[in-house]
């Protein structure tokens, strides 16, 4: 594990990205306190769990499809399905006016 300052990346990114292509965890620090810990998601993505915790956050941040999200997570759609949902992320995100036309192009009741 390496560890590096905040100046340094500012001033060189390319040293954080080497260490996270040789698949060795960082340390960034700024004022001496950690700041975030670098992980390289290939080397670490058969960590129970962290790479459905970073589909889940992608698939939150509208970063990526629900489909793409269970890809990254390893999962089948209908687990990731689930699996948003037990985190209370939306998984389907209409507003009223988008339900009521999804309705009527289905050919449901519309009060």
């Amino acid at each position: 594990m390496d560890t590096f300052d905040i100046d340094d990346i500012r001033d060189n990114p390319d040293t954080l990205l080497d260490c996270a292509a040789s698949g060795q965890l960082s340390v960034v620090i700024r004022s001496g306190h950690a700041l975030f810990l670098a992980v390289p998601f290939d080397t670490y993505a058969e960590t129970p769990g962290l790479a459905q915790v970073v589909a889940l956050q992608l698939f939150k941040d509208q970063r990526v499809s629900l489909g793409r999200a269970a890809r990254i997570a390893g999962l089948p759609y209908s687990d990731m399905f689930d699996c948003a949902a037990r985190s209370g992320i939306a998984v389907i995100d209409l507003t009223g006016a988008e339900l009521t036309q999804q309705m009527h192009d289905f050919g449901g009741a519309v009060e």
